[in-house]
């Protein structure tokens, strides 16, 4: 298991402890191959391919130039600059994927239809807002 994974998994268990359903504490986070991730890996490419690639690519560029070194004024600059435009192509990204159709599997235990729906509205598809509240940091 990644680095990052582990990471998300004691988040997840961590969030999920003191609850009692049947996904919580030890239950609320699943190991499986990589086989089992096809959606969230082909997110991750449209992801990469729609937006963050280009900016990957300049950024590298900058650096590689010796534009640009890594220090605080360096980062300050980029976002600076660059943040606002970055961040209206990652929403545009979102707003792509979350009204996408998601189509009908072979595997009929994976829902199927526009994401933004799927989230807000789970009665449709018979499931419920599996949202927790956790409480504010003191």
């Amino acid at each position: 298991m990644g680095t990052e994974n582990s990471s998300i998994r004691d988040i997840q268990r961590s969030l999920r402890q003191n609850d009692v359903d049947l996904q919580s504490g030890e239950r609320s986070f699943i190991y499986g191959r990589s086989t089992s991730n096809q959606r969230i890996e082909s997110w991750w490419g449209i992801l990469r391919t729609e937006c963050v690639e280009f900016w990957l690519e300049q950024l590298h560029s900058l650096k590689n130039e010796g534009v640009l070194n890594g220090e605080f004024l360096d980062k300050d600059l980029i976002i600076f600059c660059f943040l606002g435009i970055i961040q209206t192509e990652l929403d545009a990204v979102k707003e792509s994927w979350n009204s996408h159709l998601i189509r009908p599997s072979r595997n009929q235990r994976v829902p199927h239809g526009r994401p933004e729906v799927m989230y807000f509205l789970p009665e449709l598809y018979n499931t419920q807002d599996y949202l927790c509240q956790i409480a504010e940091p003191l």
